[in-house]
């Protein structure tokens, strides 16, 4: 007999085990930080943090530029995990009606500090930079010239990892916790020409955190979940041992 109820207590913990799954807890948005910008090819001279992010290529004088999304990492809640992140951003137009560019998302080492950098542009094809950067999301926005083109005035969001040698946000996020990154540090998040034109007025404006309000500004989701304590799973497993003896009488 206590051979039975030993087996029946073994397969109850181990099906707790299995069946024990994560509860979704919450959502934490994070509003872009106004430290954001677009930065140049022509160095630390040219570093706009006021206005709309300007991403492509421009003329007079001739260079590229690349935007630049800056996020606090928040606090995450004691017993819960994060399962899930995502990036959104208010795309506001096209500077001409014959663009060839697509914009590409990248992800950069965390640091102490809001302060973007010129070392932080970078233009030209996915997966590229060869800086610490994270490559996140190919072809994340098309231009006109393309199938699927974004629309004006319409809010995007990143999903999953997309393209050749690219990983999650979610991927991209551990890697910064796991390289020391606490709450209160910043992530940087960088949206890329691949085909930046220089010279020509090939370019698109997007809303950054010193421009949007609301629902249009950057931000950054993460979303939560709790962890199972080890209490409830006890109980849970005592549960079943009490109905299984239960039925044996």
């Amino acid at each position: 007999m206590f051979k039975k109820i030993t087996s029946t207590i073994l397969s109850t913990v181990l099906v707790v085990g299995v069946s024990a799954s994560y509860a979704t807890a919450g959502v934490i948005p994070i509003a872009g930080d106004t430290a954001d910008g677009w930065v140049t090819n022509e160095g630390s001279n040219y570093i706009d943090n006021t206005n709309n992010f300007l991403i492509g290529g421009l003329t007079s004088p001739s260079r590229s530029t690349s935007g630049i999304m800056v996020f606090q990492l928040p606090a995450i809640p004691s017993g819960e995990v994060v399962t899930d992140a995502s990036v959104s951003i208010n795309f506001l137009n096209h500077q001409s009606g014959s663009l060839s560019n697509t914009i590409d998302v990248y992800g950069l080492g965390y640091r102490g500090s809001s302060a973007i950098s010129a070392n932080d542009h970078y233009v030209g094809t996915f997966n590229g930079d060869a800086t610490d950067s994270w490559a996140l999301h190919d072809d994340f926005l098309l231009a006109v010239a393309f199938t699927g083109a974004a629309v004006d005035n319409t809010i995007y969001s990143t999903s999953g990892n997309v393209g050749t040698g690219s990983v999650s946000l979610l991927a991209y996020l551990e890697a910064q916790y796991t390289a020391g990154a606490e709450a209160g540090d910043y992530v940087f998040i960088r949206l890329s020409a691949s085909n930046p034109a220089v010279g020509q007025q090939n370019r698109v404006f997007i809303d950054s955190a010193n421009t949007g309000s609301g629902a249009t500004l950057p931000t950054l989701t993460l979303t939560t979940e709790s962890i199972p304590e080890p209490a409830s799973l006890a109980m849970a497993a005592f549960g079943g041992l009490f109905m299984a003896m239960k039925r044996r009488r």
